[in-house]
């Protein structure tokens, strides 16, 4: 197995969790169910923001970071790429289609957020610790009650 093809099946599976908001929503879901058990509101509510587009963007940057001259991502074509000795096939193409679902999924990323920020700050606010008594008795009660001295 060469490295192009590790680098190939990484972005197929890349661009199955990213492209599929089940998937995406689910994950960023399950993150934000957690942050608020922590309570962490606003972590929560930006976990459900970044994460599903997050898991765009990178794999997309990724790929174009890696095109090189005679090579184009184009959203109509099998790619004949080769990187590292594979062929990259639909997974380069994968990414002239990415922006146009980040367009789509970016309103109900931030809906979304505002949702859990909301219910977050009402709810799932961080408890607020006691206040310590405006004035401290001393305590006596830690001091020696008796002066024993051992060497005689």
């Amino acid at each position: 197995m060469t490295l192009g093809a590790g680098l190939r099946d990484t972005l197929d599976f890349a661009w199955l969790m990213g492209s599929s908001p089940l998937a995406s929503f689910a994950i960023a879901g399950t993150s934000a169910v957690m942050a608020l058990r922590m309570r962490r509101p606003l972590m929560a509510s930006l976990s459900v923001m970044i994460l599903p587009l997050a898991a765009l963007v990178l794999p997309a940057l990724a790929v174009y970071t890696a095109l090189y001259p005679g090579c184009q991502a184009r959203e109509a074509d099998f790619g004949d790429c080769r990187l590292w000795g594979a062929v990259m096939g639909t997974s380069f193409d994968r990414a002239a289609m990415a922006p146009w679902i980040i367009y789509g999924a970016v309103p109900y990323c931030f809906s979304l957020a505002l949702m859990i920020g909301a219910v977050g700050m009402l709810f799932f606010r961080p408890r607020a610790e006691p206040s310590p008594p405006p004035f401290a008795w001393p305590r006596f009660d830690r001091a020696a009650k008796t002066f024993h001295d051992s060497n005689g």
